[in-house]
């Protein structure tokens, strides 16, 4: 005696459909972009950054935000005792403190 088995269902669909190719534009575009990669790599780097280089630019940069902060801040103190002094309003006539 013997039992018969269904076939195993397929997982896809029939007819199975190939992919479309990549249409024109995306093939330029990754031309484009290889090309771009190739331009930018270096061919031979006789060079070595040290790891604290990095920190050394950072500390800079914030050395420079500050100092530029602290100069503005000293000039917007200074024009405003300027404009003080040149635009002070003198009290109103017969108002005795």
């Amino acid at each position: 005696m013997s039992f018969a088995t269904k076939p195993a269902r397929p997982l896809t669909t029939w007819p199975v459909r190939p992919s479309p190719p990549p249409s024109t534009r995306t093939n330029q575009f990754r031309f484009l972009v290889c090309c771009i990669a190739l331009f930018l790599m270096p061919g031979v780097a006789h060079a070595y950054i040290d790891p604290g280089t990095g920190s050394m630019l950072f500390q800079s940069a914030l050395a420079i935000l500050f100092g530029v902060g602290a100069a503005l801040g000293r000039v917007r103190r200074l024009a405003a005792r300027v404009w003080a002094v040149l635009f002070r309003k003198s009290p109103p006539e017969g108002d005795e403190n």
